[in-house]
Parts: C-alpha cells; structure tokens; sequence
C-alpha cells in the first residue's frame, strides 16, 4: 500500500490532476486490477500528455475491450479503432466516437472523456 492511502484511491486521484507519472506508479500498485474504464481513462491521459507509449496503451485498450466485452463486433472495433488513432489530433471528434461506444458496452466513468462530449 502507497504511503498516500489505499492504492486505488491513489490512482483516481492521480488521474483526476493529470498527473500521468502518478497514474503510471499506482497503477503498477495495482497490477492486473485496473480495469476496462480506468485503463481507457489511462489512454486519454497518455494522448493529451502525448506520451509515447500511447499507441501501444491504445492498442492494449481495445484488445481488452474485445475480450472483456463479448458484443464488441467489428464496427465497434472499426469506430474506436478510428477514434484512438484520431484522438492527438482531432480530439474532441474522437471522444465523443468513444463516449459512444463507451456508452453502447457499459463503460462509466471514464476520466477525460466527458469534458469533450
């Protein structure tokens, strides 16, 4: 456990300020329990940082998406394949794609993706 609190609670808090080195070591507290929101939250962050490691995040992103949400079809895949690749540059045309598809497989509360919408 981080010497701020309860890991978890670590993260959100790092996420909410933008702070993506915070993200990056209380994720690594976390393991394998950031889950399908928090880890598109972590997408968002790395684009608007533009971080290098982004399109790797991304692509990890929607890999998971696939297998974590079984109704995922090609044209979910298509539309946020098309967003996270369009998010350094057209970014609020991107969250909004994604806040769609968001919506459409239950996925609530991504960090960063509202301000746009």
């Amino acid at each position: 456990m981080s010497i701020k609190g309860h890991p978890y609670r670590w993260f959100t808090t790092a996420l909410r300020r933008g702070d993506l080195v915070g993200v990056r070591a209380a994720a690594a507290e976390l393991g394998h329990r950031v889950n399908l929101t928090d880890a598109l939250s972590i997408v968002l962050l790395m684009a608007q940082r533009q971080d290098e490691a982004f399109e790797r995040a991304a692509t990890r992103w929607l890999a998971r998406l696939v297998i974590e949400r079984p109704a995922v079809g090609l044209d979910d895949l298509r539309s946020g394949l098309v967003a996270l690749q369009a998010l350094p540059t057209n970014t609020a045309a991107a969250k909004q794609e994604l806040a769609v598809l968001c919506r459409r497989h239950r996925l609530d509360g991504v960090v960063g993706l509202l301000e746009a919408a």
